[in-house]
């Protein structure tokens, strides 16, 4: 069986920076947007998807993983970054880790981070829930 796709929607105005990673949550993407950052759309309509937000990290965004209303940022070679985003339009940066490779990717499991690190190798950070309270 052959898969059939169709596009059902998409953004009017162009995602600044290149879209290296996209995670979704609640009714919001989350696109990685290389040197842009992280750009967040309102998808809850998805034939009209609107761009809401961006926050500008500090080097160039590949990765982005959702938890318990952060946003846990695979940024090259500033590290890992942690946005609050408990309001989509204006994530808020609670936290970094600066690996000692360039962080290309990003996943979450049971309390902690899993970092493609380039040079660094693969790197396994441990995070709290609320970054802000450590």
């Amino acid at each position: 069986m052959k898969a059939r796709w169709t596009v059902a929607g998409r953004s009017l105005e162009p995602t600044p920076g290149d879209a290296w990673d996209v995670t979704v949550s609640e009714g919001y993407a989350y696109v990685a947007a290389g040197t842009a950052g992280v750009v967040v759309f309102d998808v809850s309509d998805p034939e009209h998807p609107t761009q809401i937000g961006i926050f500008a990290t500090p080097a160039g965004t590949l990765g982005v993983a959702l938890e318990g209303g952060y946003a846990y940022v695979a940024d090259t070679y500033s590290g890992l970054r942690v946005l609050d985003t408990s309001d989509p339009a204006m994530p808020v940066e609670v936290g970094y880790y600066d690996t000692p490779g360039d962080a290309f990717g990003v996943a979450l499991d049971g309390g902690f981070a899993y970092v493609a690190d380039g040079t660094g190798g693969s790197l396994i950070v441990r995070y709290v829930a609320r970054p802000e309270e450590e």
